[in-house]
């Protein structure tokens, strides 16, 4: 059985991820290839959805492997250039802030 604070995070992820979806499904082809200059790198609104799924396998990843007694290992130096190679010809602004990271050494995917 989960705890209440568990349910409650849940709920929220939950909520955040129906709305995504549904913002996501309502794209216009036109709107898929609008970009979002996220930190002056030019990603599409299709390159930050596939971005956004990613990180949240990723983050299951993580989870399961701290849950499972493992160590989940990874510096922000490591995470950008894991997401540098998950998005190739992407500009790279120094910064992980609003990126999904790629899969960490050590991870169990």
């Amino acid at each position: 059985m989960g705890s209440a604070r568990g349910a409650e995070i849940a709920d929220q992820i939950e909520r955040a991820n129906l709305e995504l979806i549904q913002v996501v499904r309502g794209c216009s082809e036109e709107q898929w290839r609008t970009l979002c200059n996220d930190e002056g790198d030019n990603r599409t609104v299709a390159v930050i959805a596939h971005h956004v799924a990613h990180g949240h396998q990723q983050n299951q990843d993580w989870l399961d492997t701290a849950l499972g007694g493992g160590e989940v290992k990874i510096t922000l130096a490591e995470q950008d250039v894991l997401n540098a190679q998950q998005s190739p010809g992407r500009r790279r602004s120094g910064s992980s802030r609003g990126t999904a990271p790629a899969s960490p050494p050590g991870s169990r995917r």
